[in-house]
């Protein structure tokens, strides 16, 4: 089996190193997001890293994180305060692999708070989707396999999701009907034509000698048990890779397996009443179109895999494949685009989300992995994931240089390499000291702060100094610094995002179309969000105690269209008796352009005023659709109960909600990278910058998934760190496993593809088709 990739990802070295003899490479790290962390702690992973290279990490203001930024508010009862919420699919594997390492080297002291990564992940049982009328949207169980992500689980190819599609809606169909529990039996209720299409395709699957369909199929002798099994062993038999070298016979030999799934389906649409789980039609009808499309569209044996699909919009690609508008409509699609913010700037009337990599990140999450679909973070982003990290690479020997602000990057005169570094030194360190010490202790937790730790700054209790902005772009500076090519740096990994790089990397836009074209064709959006802090439990507020209530919310109205339940995380803050509250909410959503161009006008950057927009917009929210939440949050006329929320100030009314937290991503790097159809093509791969000593990292690079999460984030550093290094490997899901067909009926597997990350390799297994219980099912 080969595997095969659009990305170019193929590893090679950004420049011949000077002489190991000679000196270490200086290498300079810029910004301090995941990719940037996973590059490093990749780089020093590696036996005898220090005797080749010299890191030092630069990061405006004072924490870590990037988007993924959380801080405890010490005014507050150290309370978690983040800029997003943090839920990771079971796909994620090479950011859970991250995360496990991370934590064995830290090697916290049993007992501890968080000592070890397994403490670090809530699974999701259910996630609920709003459905347009509904006081309270369904909630769907979702599907769990043994293990954990993060073991080193090979992705399932393109062909075995087509399996695994067409294995789930085949065993699925025969349950729903209360009086045929057959294939066979359905089939005998079809129109005369719809029979006559079976017989054909079955004709033509044996005159291609097409072993599983030589059953005789006459209506009056078909043996039901026989053309089930048949069905069964005509998707089984032919494991990982397809069944034939022409893709003829490939669709010859699917042929009968869609007409059954596509006549059956309509059968049992048109005899509702006798169909138990009527709600799993429409996603028989999408799984349908899906298995559909990769066939017709031969994409389990293009070079690129799901790239191939990237120009189109998931919609319009399941429509193309016979997904009709209620389908397209439905839940579980919308909540697909609310995942991953996939607006066209910002407004939901304009959905854009590229099919390739919905797809791709849908099917390896429902249909391969292992562990539950979803995690959630028990703690924020900056205690759970980045001081640990920071203190691990640390350890090791890495620099850390906070309050240093990336302003410009300078090409060489020929324009093959960066040549300066220009950064802007925010603060003056107490005791003229250069290490700054970022994190605090909460309940035996070390966290980041959601402000600086002033009594290390000159003049740091200064009115005017705390009222500084220091996480902004236009922040004031104390010093501007020239970082010089061989004198400062030798190397250098970026891992700023996209929404800051028209202003970091004017110069290398300058110089480069291919920073051009990514500049212009890569969208980003603005994002906002709130965190509730409610006194009553969750159960209260749902007016009923379900058995695992949903933790995940996706499809809502404007402006929040997603929430997650963080309730975990309030067991590390340090709130006090009589004010403890028991359920945490996190809402977020997308924030029009047209808004933000509008207070552009009135301000330069329009923080503050997007801020207010948020407040103002997110108490009309609840106002509509509290009920819709929580039920126990409104009173009976429908208005919300505002003393359901926690306030330390304890103010009256809607003032209450003052009391809570609340954002607004509106500039530079803490936009979110859109995955717009036709886009990918414009990503650089992180190794293919177009200058020689510069290097990529971050989820607007080609890697990974190709969506803006933290799986895209770590693979992106992870082939940073191997583009530095110069040495070939490959980083377990950085490529499709697409299938050069064999020329006979037999089954290969593949070798297991060898992550950077030194993960043991594990020998490929034929992946099994969903169990009966694995299913997407409604309550």
């Amino acid at each position: 089996m080969s595997q095969s990739s659009s990305s170019s990802n193929t590893p090679r070295p950004l420049e011949a190193p000077t002489p190991l003899a000679s000196r270490r490479q200086r290498v300079a790290v810029l910004g301090g997001g995941l990719g940037a962390l996973s590059a490093v702690f990749a780089l020093t992973e590696t036996p005898g890293w220090k005797r080749r290279y010299d890191i030092t990490v630069y990061q405006l203001g004072w924490r870590l994180g990037g988007k993924a930024t959380s801080g405890r508010n010490q005014g507050v009862y150290q309370r978690s305060e983040a800029h997003g919420a943090q839920t990771w699919l079971r796909c994620y594997e090479n950011a859970f692999a991250l995360v496990r390492r991370c934590y064995e080297e830290l090697g916290r002291t049993p007992g501890t708070p968080m000592a070890t990564w397994r403490e670090l992940f809530q699974p999701v049982p259910r996630v609920q989707l709003e459905d347009t009328g509904k006081r309270l949207g369904p909630s769907y169980v979702l599907p769990s396999r043994p293990g954990f992500p993060g073991d080193g689980a090979l992705p399932l190819s393109v062909w075995d999701c087509v399996r695994h599609l067409l294995h789930w809606i085949l065993t699925t169909i025969p349950r729903m009907h209360l009086q045929h529990h057959s294939h066979a039996s359905l089939v005998l209720r079809w129109s005369k034509q719809a029979r006559g299409e079976l017989r054909d395709s079955l004709r033509a699957a044996r005159a291609k000698r097409i072993s599983p369909f030589e059953i005789k199929t006459r209506d009056t002798t078909l043996d039901a048990i026989e053309f089930d099994a048949m069905l069964l062993d005509a998707i089984a038999i032919h494991g990982e890779r397809p069944p034939f070298a022409e893709h003829p016979r490939c669709q010859a030999w699917a042929a009968p397996l869609l007409t059954i799934a596509r006549h059956d389906i309509a059968l049992l649409e048109d005899d509702r009443k006798r169909v138990r789980e009527a709600h799993l039609l429409p996603l028989l009808r999408l799984a349908l179109a899906t298995a559909r499309g990769l066939l017709e569209d031969e994409v389990y044996r293009a070079p690129s895999g799901f790239d191939a699909l990237d120009e189109l919009d998931l919609r319009t690609w399941l429509k193309r494949h016979g997904a009709r508008e209620p389908e397209l409509e439905h839940p579980a699609i919308r909540a697909l685009y609310d995942l991953f913010f996939a607006y066209e700037r910002g407004e939901r009337e304009r959905p854009s989300l590229a099919a390739g990599a919905a797809l791709r990140v849908a099917l390896r999450s429902l249909l391969g992995g292992r562990g539950a679909i979803a995690y959630q973070l028990r703690a924020g982003a900056g205690e759970a994931l980045f001081a640990p990290l920071y203190q691990v690479l640390k350890r090791r020997g890495v620099r850390f240089r906070f309050f240093h602000k990336v302003k410009r990057l300078r090409p060489s005169e020929d324009r093959a390499r960066v040549a300066e570094i220009v950064l802007g030194r925010q603060v003056e360190l107490s005791g003229g000291t250069r290490d700054y010490d970022p994190l605090i202790t909460v309940k035996g937790l070390p966290c980041w702060p959601s402000a600086p730790r002033y009594e290390q700054i000159v003049l740091g209790d200064e009115p005017a100094i705390r009222a500084i902005d220091f996480e902004s772009p236009e922040s004031p500076e104390v010093e501007e610094l020239t970082l010089r090519a061989g004198v400062d740096f030798d190397r250098v990994i970026l891992g700023i995002s996209l929404g800051a790089l028209p202003s970091v990397a004017r110069g290398l836009v300058e110089a480069s179309p291919r920073w051009r074209a990514m500049i212009e064709g890569v969208a980003t959006v603005a994002t906002q969000g709130v965190t509730l802090w409610l006194g009553p439990e969750r159960a209260k507020l749902l007016r009923h105690v379900p058995a695992a209530p949903a933790t995940v919310g996706l499809g809502y109205p404007d402006p929040l269209a997603r929430w997650d339940d963080a309730s975990d995380n309030v067991s590390q803050e340090t709130w006090p008796q009589g004010k403890w509250p028991k359920t945490c909410l996190h809402l977020s959503g997308v924030m029009p352009e047209l808004f933000l161009e509008s207070v552009r006008q009135l301000d330069d950057h329009g923080q503050a005023l997007a801020s207010e927009r948020v407040r103002s917009r997110a108490l009309t929210w609840l106002h509509l659709h509290a009920s819709r939440l929580s039920p126990g949050a409104v009173d009976k006329r429908g208005k919300p109960r505002w003393e359901t929320l926690v306030d330390p100030q304890e103010r009256a009314g809607e003032h209450r909600f003052d009391g809570q937290h609340w954002w607004a991503n509106i500039t530079g790097s803490s936009r979110y990278v859109q995955t717009q159809p036709g886009a990918a093509a414009h990503r650089l791969a992180p190794g293919d910058s177009g200058f020689d000593n510069l290097a990529l990292a971050g989820d607007w690079t080609r890697s990974g998934l190709g969506l803006g999460c933290v799986e895209t984030a770590a693979v992106s550093g992870l082939q940073a760190a191997r583009a530095l290094e110069g040495r070939p490997g490959e980083i377990l899901g950085e490529r499709d496993l697409v299938t050069a067909p064999a020329a006979d009926d037999a089954t290969e597997t593949s070798d297991a593809a060898r992550p950077l990350s030194r993960q043991k390799r594990r020998p490929r297994r034929r992946a099994r088709a969903p169990a009966a219980g694995a299913r997407l099912s409604r309550i």
